[in-house]
C-alpha cells in the first residue's frame, strides 16, 4: 500500500523536528521509516536528502571525515533550486538548513564550510546567496563557540580555533551590515564577546537588541550566555565584579592577620599591585588569583561568592584548567615554587 504525501509531509516533519542525533536506536528508527517510503514510492528527492543528512551525521560520529562528508552533502546542494527566484519548497529550505548546521559540528569545520560555500558559490552570487553565505559563517562561529568550552574531544589547537573564529565572525558581522541585520549582527556580537570573555561587548550587544526590540534573539542569546555561564548577571559591570572579587580579598587578608605588604612577599606580587585590586582599580589575572588563594588558605571560588549565580565547587574544575593554560611555559623554577605553596597548603584544591 502506497503511503499518501500527508503521510510524507507528517514523515519529514518528525525527522526535521528531532534531526538525526546520538540516539542510534532512533536514527535506525528514522532510517527504517525513510527506508519505507523510499520503497514505495517512486524516486522522491526530499527523502534521498534526509537519508543523507543521515548518513551526514554517522560518518561524523565514526570517523570525522569531512570530506566523506561532503561528497555525500554535495548532491543536495547541487539539486537545490539555489538560483531560482521562485519560492522553495518548504523541506527543501528545512534540507538545506540542515546541511548547514552540520557543516559546523565537524573538528575541521574550517575545510568543510570552506568546501560548501565553495559549492554554493558556482550556483548563486543574488543577495539569496549571501543570506545562504551568513547562515554557513553563522552556524559555524557557533559550533566553534561551543567547541572551545564543551567539546573535551576538541584536537584543534587553541590559536587556530581562535584565528578560524574570528574569521567566521568576520564574516558574519560583514554580512549582516550588508544585509542590514542590525538584531542579527548585536547577537553575533555577543557571541564574539563569550568567545573573547569580553564582557563589555557582552553587554553592548544585549542592550542593542533590547534598543532593536529583538526580543525573541534576545531571550535566545541570553540563554546561550547562561549555558556558558559567564555572563549570567551580564548587566553586571567588569568594574562591578573587579570591587566584589577585590573586596573578597582584603575581607580574607585581615581575617588572617596579614598586611598587604605581608600577602605580596607570600606571593611575589608588589603590595601597589594588591592594593588596586581591592579596591577593583584593577582586575585579578587568573595566575594571582590562584597565588592569592593558595596563601589565603581558600579555593578560588570563594573569591566569586558574593556574585549571583557564579559558579560554585565546580569552579575547582575551571580553577585547574586555568592553571595549566598559564603554566604551560613556566620554568623550572617557577613550577617548584607553586609545588612548595600547594604542598604547604594541601586542602586547597
Amino acid at each position: 500500500m502506497l503511503i499518501s504525501y500527508e503521510q510524507k509531509e507528517k514523515l519529514l516533519d518528525e525527522f526535521f523536528s528531532i534531526g538525526a542525533n546520538n540516539n542510534v536506536d532512533h536514527n535506525k528508527t528514522m532510517r527504517k521509516k525513510l527506508l519505507d517510503y523510499k520503497n514505495t514510492h517512486e524516486k522522491d528527492l526530499q527523502i534521498e536528502d534526509a537519508l543523507r543528512i543521515l548518513d551526514i551525521w554517522e560518518k561524523e560520529l565514526n570517523s570525522n571525515d569531512f570530506e566523506a562528508s561532503f561528497e555525500i552533502a554535495a548532491p543536495i546542494i547541487k539539486r537545490l533550486p539555489i538560483d531560482s527566484n521562485e519560492r522553495w519548497d518548504f523541506y527543501d529550505i528545512r534540507i538545506l538548513a540542515s546541511v548547514i548546521d552540520y557543516a559546523g559540528t565537524y573538528v575541521d569545520v574550517y575545510n568543510f564550510s570552506k568546501k560548501l560555500l565553495n559549492e554554493l558559490e558556482k550556483h548563486s552570487r543574488q543577495e539569496r546567496y549571501l543570506h545562504i553565505k551568513l547562515a554557513i559563517y553563522g552556524n559555524a562561529s557557533f559550533r566553534l563557540l561551543r567547541a572551545k568550552y564543551f567539546d573535551s574531544n576538541n584536537l584543534v589547537p587553541s590559536r587556530e580555533l581562535e584565528k578560524w573564529f574570528s574569521e567566521y565572525i568576520g564574516e558574519t558581522l560583514f554580512l549582516c551590515e550588508r544585509l542590514d541585520l542590525q538584531d542579527v549582527k548585536a547577537m553575533f556580537q555577543i557571541r564574539k564577546g563569550l568567545f573573547y570573555h569580553d564582557e563589555e561587548m557582552v553587554i553592548r550587544g544585549f542592550s542593542k537588541l533590547k534598543e532593536l526590540e529583538s526580543f525573541e534573539l534576545y531571550r535566545m542569546t541570553k540563554d546561550e550566555a547562561d549555558e556558558y555561564k559567564f555572563f549570567q548577571n551580564f548587566e553586571m559591570s567588569k568594574t562591578q565584579i573587579n570591587k566584589i572579587i577585590g573586596a573578597s580579598i582584603r575581607k580574607r587578608r585581615k581575617a588572617l592577620g596579614l598586611t598587604q605588604e605581608k600577602l605580596g612577599k607570600m606571593t611575589q606580587i608588589h603590595s601597589t599591585y594588591i592594593s588596586k585590586m581591592e579596591v577593583g582599580a584593577m582586575g585579578v589575572p587568573a595566575f594571582d588569583l590562584f597565588k592569592i588563594s593558595c596563601a589565603l588558605v581558600v579555593s578560588a571560588d570563594y573569591f566569586f561568592q558574593e556574585i549571583s549565580g557564579a559558579p560554585g565547587s565546580d569552579n575547582r574544575i575551571v580553577q585547574l584548567k586555568v592553571l595549566e593554560e598559564h603554566t604551560k611555559n613556566f620554568t623550572d623554577a617557577q613550577m617548584d615554587y607553586l609545588l612548595m605553596l600547594t604542598k604547604s597548603m594541601p586542602n586547597i584544591v
